[in-house]
């Protein structure tokens, strides 16, 4: 099973992921900010993630920094406002990204 890192500033939506992934079998690391999220990403080989972290610009930075530190992590990007992605060249850093509400089995399908 994979390590996954989490990246979400609503603590709601963070236990319910945690849940989700580790009882699909994969090993968990939660992160509701940018800093947590550098703390933990180098044990971890795919980090799902929310684009707002506080800011547009948190969440952009961290992809812009996850890459840097750890080129082979992958990065699925879930938010409910995806444009400023869409416009950004960390578009091409990310692997995939997906609209909220993203279904759980959607979720646990693109971490496999």
């Amino acid at each position: 099973m994979a390590r996954v890192l989490l990246v979400e500033d609503d603590l709601d939506q963070l236990e319910l992921r945690r849940l989700l992934f580790e009882r699909a079998g994969h090993q968990v690391f939660r992160a509701n900010s940018y800093q947590e999220a550098l703390v933990y990403a180098p044990a971890a080989e795919v980090t799902v993630m929310d684009l707002r972290l506080r800011s547009v610009d948190n969440g952009l930075q961290l992809i812009r920094d996850l890459k840097a530190q750890l080129p082979r992590m992958r990065i699925i990007v879930t938010s409910g406002f995806l444009e400023p992605l869409e416009q950004a060249p960390e578009r091409s850093l990310v692997d995939l990204q997906y609209q909220k509400p993203v279904t759980p089995s959607l979720l646990l399908e693109a971490v496999r």
